[in-house]
């Protein structure tokens, strides 16, 4: 079921691409959380660079606020501006929402990897198959 799915996406695939098109790539943090956010006196600094790649920028900030536990709710709407100001350019809710879709392919990418590097099947990784499921919900809403 999934997989037909994902063959009717072309088109909201397609519409995904051209919104992350908005903004060039840049370095993806590949691991951000609070715990890899370190104080320095005033400053803030960012650890553990070891999962760093080049994409989607704004999947750093979806797993920032995703892995908060709630704890970011409120100040999700200045997060998104703060990056908005680095930019220097707007940032819409469009390319908001496909961050979130570009950071569920992105883990879904990461537990396939982990899987294959055990060599084992994808179905002994718990989160591979709800991503699956989530994936498959941005699709067909």
């Amino acid at each position: 079921m999934i997989a037909a799915h994902l063959q009717e996406a072309q088109t909201f695939f397609r519409d995904i691409a051209e919104r992350l098109a908005d903004l060039p790539s840049t370095v993806v943090h590949g691991d951000f959380w609070s715990g890899n956010i370190a104080v320095a006196g005033q400053e803030l600094r960012f650890i553990d660079w070891g999962d760093a790649l080049r994409g989607v920028g704004g999947i750093s900030l979806v797993t920032l606020i995703a892995t908060s536990e709630g704890q970011l709710d409120e100040a999700e709407a200045a997060i998104w501006q703060a990056y908005e100001q680095g930019w220097e350019r707007p940032i819409r809710q469009p390319y908001r929402e496909v961050c979130q879709v570009a950071s569920t392919v992105a883990d879904l990418m990461i537990d396939t990897a982990i899987a294959t590097s055990c060599g084992r099947g994808p179905e002994r990784l718990p989160g591979l198959l709800p991503g699956l499921r989530e994936l498959e919900a941005l699709v067909t809403r």
